[in-house]
């Protein structure tokens, strides 16, 4: 039930991504970290399988993917054994360590995979490289690349820039292309000639279909078609705000919808109040733990549950609702609190590495690109252990910042130098403050307080309205 949320509507970071991985708590999971394979890929890993595949990952030259599984109508006992066929984690590795331009990954993954991907787990893809419109970055950073901390919340001091779009695709419903700029867009942006040739505006790209019809078959048909054609069949989108969860992208499921709308208020928010860096992250990990979940002092199993606080005593398990009881409540909630699985306390799948007791949102990411190219990766993750406590607050966070038009030159004259590229400093920091630039890579501590991790108080109650689509769209952060 994983969620991911982006914008390219704020001022100072043209994009904004914020992320939550609902998953069993017992599946061995690494904390985001550069890899050792490649070092120019900064990622979590997925340890259960021996492929060692991600959901989400970026690297240093901006090459950005996000995977979310899709929730199939048919039961998975009914679907095909795709285990030695294709992980949907290594679809998320094989496009940061490839080179290729992402029309090119996409069609180049089609002819490779497009005869098999029917028979793979239902998923969603969002990729592409990191790149504004406005300008032509890509060869060096702008001469405020280093922009004194007065002057980076001044509108006034920063040249609006705007994202270059990103590419959606699934083996459940076809092609979505996102942020593509509108016609009048177009028509404004002089600056960059080359922009009418992108394929974001190929205007003789079909729409693909929507179908939503519980025929799984049909739906993967469509699915080939759309990801093999030349050009593929893809719907353009020119919003701001762009959500994706477990449904098909043009079929969002009400988290999307909710997520879309918080965001938008947040966001205009920070513009208003010029909120800091600090603040916005802040603010994003409270849309990230948004929860709709009703409350109940001793919830039955048929019955919504508030578990967001970060008290295990709050947890007992005879309080705790099985999974299968709130399927159709958590396509509502962006964050899942604890819940049990079918599997509970099964002896029969005790030492399973993919499932467990317990399931929830397990770790959530926020990646920030400033209009300078500095971007910024920061991963909370709450449990790793198949129990209910969350980690502490002062061992869970992770962050990395590194500027992407500045490691394009590095990678490029290391590229042509013929020398092996290595990675000068691999290692995160957890809640400690370096202030020094490490070789390019700060990894400054998110400075929170440990009040700021009580999930209860950061949102309106939305208990009485949860199923209220045009009331809860509409809420705001409290101030």
């Amino acid at each position: 039930m994983c969620i991911l949320l982006t914008t390219s509507a704020h001022h100072q970071y043209p994009f904004i991504l914020i992320s939550n991985r609902d998953e069993y708590y017992r599946r061995a999971t690494s904390r985001a970290s550069f890899s050792h394979q490649n070092p120019q890929i900064l990622a979590p890993f997925d340890l259960a399988k021996p492929t060692h595949g991600s959901w989400i990952g970026v690297t240093k030259q901006g090459r950005v993917g996000v995977l979310v599984n899709y929730r199939d109508t048919v039961p998975n006992d009914e679907l095909p054994n795709n285990n030695n066929i294709l992980s949907r984690g290594s679809i998320v590795t094989d496009f940061l360590t490839s080179q290729l331009a992402p029309d090119q990954w996409q069609r180049q993954f089609a002819e490779k995979h497009g005869d098999i991907l029917e028979k793979v787990g239902g998923f969603s893809f969002l990729f592409g490289v990191l790149d504004f419109q406005e300008t032509d970055l890509t060869s060096s950073p702008p001469d405020n690349h280093h922009v004194d901390d007065r002057h980076r919340n001044s509108r006034s001091s920063i040249t609006p820039r705007r994202i270059r779009s990103l590419k959606i695709i699934s083996n459940r419903g076809g092609s979505s292309e996102i942020f593509v700029p509108s016609q009048d867009e177009i028509s404004q942006l002089h600056t960059d000639p080359s922009l009418c040739d992108s394929p974001s505006i190929n205007q003789h790209a079909a729409p693909i279909s929507t179908n939503n019809s519980n025929d799984n078959n049909s739906q993967s048909q469509e699915t080939i078609k759309s990801l093999t054609d030349d050009p593929p069949s893809t719907i353009r989108e020119n919003k701001s705000y762009i959500g994706l969860s477990n449904s098909l992208f043009l079929s969002p499921w009400p988290k999307v919808l909710i997520g879309e709308n918080l965001l938008t208020n947040l966001i205009i928010n920070s513009s208003n109040e010029n909120w800091g860096e600090q603040k916005l992250i802040k603010e994003l990990f409270k849309l990230l733990s948004f929860n709709c979940f009703k409350k109940s002092k001793r919830p039955t199993n048929d019955d919504n549950f508030n578990g967001t606080s970060t008290h295990a005593e709050n947890h007992e398990d005879d309080a705790l609702p099985f999974m299968e009881s709130v399927a159709e409540e958590m396509k509502s909630s962006i964050f899942i609190p604890p819940l049990k699985t079918k599997y509970y306390h099964d002896p029969a799948y005790s030492n399973d590495p993919y499932v467990g007791d317990y399931y929830g949102t397990r770790t959530q990411t926020i990646i920030l690109l400033r209009h300078d190219g500095q971007l910024t990766y920061i991963e909370r993750t709450l449990h790793e252990l198949d129990c209910v406590e969350i980690i502490n607050p002062n061992d869970r966070d992770v962050s990395y910042s590194f500027n992407i038009f500045k490691e394009r030159k590095i990678f490029e004259v290391t590229k042509l130098a013929g020398e092996p590229i290595e990675l000068s400093d691999t290692n995160g920091k957890r809640n400690t403050v370096a202030n020094g630039d490490h070789n390019g890579y700060k990894h400054d501590s998110v400075d929170l307080e440990p009040s700021d991790f009580d999930f209860n108080d950061a949102f309106e109650d939305v208990s009485n309205y949860a199923d209220d689509e045009t009331s809860v769209y509409s809420r705001s952060l409290k101030p």
